[in-house]
């Protein structure tokens, strides 16, 4: 079995709550996918009691990537995610997907 080169988790962001100086960068994760090459992730951006939701996106070769309802990373606009610079985090609308292109 091959091994992903892009991983995407979906979680939101915000504070543990235990101090005010500490910020947690993703919690509660919801779900994750291993996307292929020009198609949207199954799942979408969950909607959960006004938290605000993040796409943290691992990927081992650099790559162009696109948020929204129906995505497509061949287009702008997208984001230019180098892998040396990996993992990113992304904050996104509910509803939203990802999708991804090799430059």
């Amino acid at each position: 079995m091959a091994l992903p080169q892009v991983h995407v988790i979906c979680g939101f962001a915000g504070g543990d709550g235990t101090k005010s100086d500490k910020q947690a960068l993703l919690k509660s994760p919801q779900w994750s996918e291993e996307p292929p090459t020009a198609t949207a992730t199954t799942n979408s951006a969950v909607d959960k009691d006004g938290l605000r939701p993040v796409f943290r996106v691992t990927n081992l070769v650099d790559i162009y990537a696109s948020v929204g309802k129906d995505p497509n990373a061949g287009v702008s606009p997208r984001l230019l995610l180098l892998a040396a610079h990996a993992p990113h985090d992304i904050y996104v609308e509910p509803g939203d997907k990802f999708a991804w292109v090799a430059p």
